[in-house]
């Protein structure tokens, strides 16, 4: 809490400021992992980015973002993308020039979409060529409703071919536009909207405060350092794969890695490829996973911690055993909640908490 506030008096409370300070003392520390599928099924290859390089594309991006779509310090603005590295760049771009994040559902449509794009006050999406089609199937929809919302539809391999290009002139000054003397830690962060189970989603308005705080008390307590990787299969506009996993970790100067989509196949041959030391897991994945076919990777991989919200006490010593885990980080919480509870399980005490 101490650290907290004088962070906050210093102005250097946001995630941009702890993400800057981990380029500074730790650049080749990896930021990313990610085993972008291949055409076989089952088969990946690595990508992984270190806390330098995301920086020098983060920079790049920001110059785009604001020279060429026209994105401005304090717009809202709308993130539809799948779990990849695009995902992030676009996240920490956004966070450089001082926008604000709305994490769109990208398998919403229609009235859902319309209505969550309206209650954020979103400006202009960024859409990931992977997550288009629900957009483009409501385009005429948001057209009609919201005007003057600008959806723009992003070529990612071309836009990652400008960025890598160092020899582009218009990168030759780079961009960090942030202007830190006008946030102050109860704006928001971000927009993270819920599922929609009880109606049309809601957003919920994820302030810097509830976000850095929390995620740096997070961290501590499910025991991540900068040498702890986490992989998430769950989708990264929800709270527990983007605050839970990927804030909490850059707080402490680990690694994210993530997977595309969720398979219960091939998660442990994932959690191995990106030496995964965290896993996450959401309501009924562990009983999905346990429920497939033995795999090699089971007893490969080095995670130690799984944590999440959902394990039932029927499964929660079998999921161990089986997966090798030591300890269950196990919480109750709501994006939209004031606190959590959290239960760091070991050996027999706490189970099912």
């Amino acid at each position: 809490l101490l650290c907290y506030a004088l962070a906050v008096k210093r102005n250097r409370f946001q995630f941009w400021s702890l993400f800057t300070n981990q380029v500074e003392n730790n650049g080749k520390n990896l930021i990313i992992s990610y085993p972008r599928p291949l055409p076989t099924k089952g088969e990946y290859q690595l990508e992984t980015y270190t806390y330098g390089e995301f920086y020098d594309i983060v920079l790049r991006l920001s110059y785009i973002l604001h020279h060429e779509l026209g994105v401005n310090s304090g717009d809202h603005i709308g993130i539809s993308c799948t779990n990849k590295p695009l995902f992030l760049f676009l996240l920490f771009s956004l966070w450089n020039i001082g926008a604000i994040p709305a994490l769109v559902n990208y398998n919403a449509l229609g009235n859902p979409l319309v209505h969550s794009l309206k209650i954020a006050n979103v400006t202009k999406v960024l859409v990931d060529p992977q997550a288009s089609r629900p957009m483009r199937d409501s385009e005429e929809l948001i057209n009609a409703i919201l005007p003057n919302v600008q959806i723009n539809y992003l070529e990612e391999d071309e836009l990652m071919k400008v960025i890598l290009n160092s020899k582009s002139p218009q990168f030759l000054q780079k961009i960090s536009m942030r202007s830190p003397s006008t946030l102050t830690d109860y704006k928001p962060a971000m927009f993270i909207f819920t599922s929609g189970t009880t109606g049309l989603p809601k957003s919920a308005i994820m302030s810097w405060r509830k976000a850095v705080f929390g995620c740096q008390l997070f961290s501590h307590v499910f025991h991540m350092d900068n040498k702890s990787t986490v992989f998430t299969a769950m989708p990264l506009f929800h709270s527990t794969a983007g605050l839970l996993g990927l804030c909490a970790i850059l707080c402490q100067g680990g690694c994210l890695a993530m997977a595309n989509k969720f398979s219960a196949t091939y998660f442990w041959k994932q959690a191995y490829l990106t030496k995964a030391t965290h896993v996450q897991y959401v309501g009924e994945i562990c009983r999905y996973l346990l429920q497939s076919p033995l795999s090699k990777y089971e007893h490969l991989h080095c995670a130690k911690v799984a944590y999440g919200n959902g394990l039932r006490p029927d499964i929660w010593q079998k999921f161990r055993k089986r997966f090798n885990i030591e300890f269950i980080g196990e919480f109750y919480a709501a994006t939209e909640a004031p606190f959590a509870t959290t239960n760091y399980q070991r050996g027999e005490f706490g189970i099912g908490a």
